[in-house]
């Protein structure tokens, strides 16, 4: 079989698999907090509306520039805003990928870095403990994974800046903006993204060369700059205070640390025990892959044994080390705000790092393992990178499979809440005309843990609700 063809259809499968996520987003409408910010956003001027949600709530300045933007849009554009997302996304983690295919020689590279962009993607969504909180969901989707789609762009930046393929002043430029934007969404990637660029510098410090050293340095310390102004603003923000009269007090700098690594290494240990298949998928795909489409075939190293010495494999450990390191500081501020294990809508953010770490890193062993000869005489067999094509693309076919009938099973359930919620809104926009003080509706149930309107017409959801549509009082039954 022709490698192109079987990357081709490997390239199928993963788009089919995520145009299944695709698909059951757009049943996505409005829900809890997407009244609340709409409420305001129809009554109040931009100024007024930002000051209010700045001064007495949040300091997420993204998060409440984007919410008021998009929100207004309406639940049209929010069942539409996840589709987006997701192929700006993609599109951005290809384009950062493409660089280093091609600069280890990968066959056909362009085409690599889509599948790999898309096995990425496809694990997380299909991985992820609340894939609707984090990515259908506005609100959770503009919080979690608005943030992870600004630094993917910045990476593939980063990639090219470290491959002097573009100057460095305007690259520095470019991520220290995107740092500064997606900083403003939530602390937790605030946090993430400040290591991240500490990690860079020391990297870049420890194992850069010439010009490249110098130019992954300027834009990690425009990176370092953007992020840690993005997260004083969120700290500075009097809202904090508001939200801190609910929360229990900080833990103490021990506790911080320890619960912060004990969090990470659940969430990691999670993934492999709960959703072992697609673990195993993260694994084995990229693995194959890197045996069958790397530069193996290659003069390289021959013969010799498995060693911590190898480079390949430090920089293997390497890069689920500093993955792990990241896990633990997008916990670290949910541990010192709630003295808990992040909730599973978060655990969108460390889990990201994670699997691209473990698809990089198994990619690259498999390709240096098949340099060096590791099976002997299999590794020079001219069937070998066939085997190995061939079990990469049985694993994405088979996973797409799995997430077409998990969608096909879902969907139902998805057309019928979003049919409902259609003629409620219908209903509630007729009534706002009516002149009643108080109105009753059929409250609908609440999914993934976002809330609905109650019976009492106190709730918050009811009161948001109320608001939005200008009515009185809202009470659900």
């Amino acid at each position: 079989m022709q490698k192109k063809v079987v990357l081709g259809a490997a390239l199928v499968a993963v788009l089919a698999a995520l145009a299944c996520f695709a698909y059951l987003s757009t049943f996505t409408r409005m829900h809890a907090d997407d009244y609340c910010i709409a409420a305001d956003v129809t009554h109040l001027d931009p100024a007024a509306y930002f000051l209010k949600w700045y001064t007495h709530w949040t300091g997420r300045f993204s998060y409440i520039i984007f919410t008021g933007l998009l929100t207004a849009l309406g639940a049209g554009f929010a069942a539409w805003l996840p589709t987006l997302t997701l192929g700006v996304w993609l599109v951005g983690l290809s384009w950062a990928l493409a660089p280093l295919a091609r600069w280890v020689k990968w066959d056909h590279p362009r085409l690599c870095a889509w599948i790999a962009a898309g096995l990425i993607l496809l694990v997380l969504y299909a991985a992820t403990p609340n894939l609707f909180q984090s990515a259908f969901w506005e609100i959770g989707l503009i919080n979690y994974s608005f943030p992870l789609v600004g630094f993917t762009w910045a990476g593939g930046v980063l990639v090219r800046l470290g491959l002097g393929q573009i100057q460095p002043k305007p690259a520095a430029a470019w991520v220290g903006g995107l740092s500064l934007l997606s900083g403003g969404f939530t602390e937790a990637f605030s946090s993430v993204q400040v290591a991240f660029y500490v990690l860079l510098l020391v990297g870049a410090a420890v194992w850069g060369r010439g010009r490249a050293r110098r130019a992954l340095l300027s834009a990690a310390w425009a990176g370092l700059l953007g992020g840690g102004l993005a997260l004083g603003i969120i700290l500075a923000s009097p809202g904090n205070a508001v939200r801190r009269g609910a929360l229990p007090e900080p833990p103490g700098l021990i506790r911080l640390v320890t619960f912060s690594i004990r969090n990470a290494a659940y969430i990691m240990g999670k993934y492999f025990l709960w959703t072992p298949g697609w673990a195993a998928l993260s694994v084995g795909v990229p693995l194959a892959a890197g045996w069958a489409f790397g530069a193996g075939h290659a003069q390289g190293a021959r013969g010799g044994r498995l060693s911590w010495r190898l480079p390949w494999v430090q920089a293997a450990g390497v890069m689920l080390t500093a993955a792990f390191g990241l896990m633990v500081a997008a916990c670290a501020p949910v541990v010192y705000s709630l003295n808990a294990y992040p909730d599973d809508r978060v655990i969108f953010l460390p889990l990201f790092f994670w699997i691209a770490a473990l698809t990089a890193s198994s990619a690259w062993v498999g390709n240096s393992l098949r340099q060096m000869r590791f099976l002997s005489r299999w590794s020079v067999h001219p069937h070998s990178a066939q085997a190995a094509a061939g079990l990469a693309l049985a694993g994405l076919m088979l996973a797409a499979g799995v997430t077409a009938w998990r969608t096909a099973q879902a969907a139902p359930e998805y057309r019928q809440y979003a049919q409902d919620w259609d003629r409620r809104d219908a209903e509630l926009r007729a009534l706002s005309q009516s002149g009643v003080e108080e109105i009753t509706v059929v409250g609908l149930p609440s999914r993934f843990g976002v809330a609905d309107l109650q019976e009492s017409p106190d709730h918050w959801v009811n009161r948001c609700m109320a608001e939005y549509y200008r009515i009185p009082r809202l009470r659900g039954r």
